[in-house]
This record gives C-alpha cells, structure tokens and sequence, in this order.
C-alpha cells in the first residue's frame, strides 16, 4: 500500500497555498477516491481562462496543458511526450 508523506498532505489541504493546473479536479476527485485525501485550494486553468476570454457568443472550451502552453506561452513541451500519464498505479513511472 502507498503512503502520502505527512508534507504533501499539509500542503494539499492547505486552503491557503493555490494549486492550479489543467483538470486539477479530477486529480483532486482521484486522491480522494484512492486515499480519502481532501485537497483544498484548487483553481482550473481552464476556468480562468475562458473567464477571460469571454466573448458575446464564444463557447467554453477545454484545452489541455500541452494546448495552453503552445497557446499562452508559445512554447512547446517535448518533455510531455516522454512521460506516460495512463499508468500512475506503476510504481516506475517512465
């Protein structure tokens, strides 16, 4: 069985510390169904960004990190591609 260190779950529950990421609630909705951890402080870059660029009748749309980044950065993330995001249960991860 995993353990999460005492550090990362005061910081995860920290109401105080902002954590933000694309599709953070579904990484919080899986720390609390695997470990009954309750994350607290999480803001969807997703939802900050169609909250700023609401026009009269653009649709909401979902970008993933790879799309913000290439969008708001202009920058490409070659690292991502090597990193296998599907099997987080391994214990290696690759």
């Amino acid at each position: 069985a995993y353990t999460i260190p005492m550090e990362l779950i005061s910081f995860l529950q920290n109401v105080n510390i902002i954590k933000c990421g694309v599709g953070i609630y579904g990484d919080a909705h899986k720390l609390h169904k695997d470990y009954q951890l309750q994350m607290y402080g999480c803001v969807d870059l997703n939802s900050i960004h169609n909250n700023a660029t609401l026009d009269d009748c653009k649709s909401q749309s979902v970008m993933g990190l790879e799309r913000f980044a290439i969008t708001l950065l202009r920058q490409t993330m070659p690292f991502k591609h090597s990193v296998d995001h599907s099997q987080w249960e391994q214990n290696a991860l690759s």
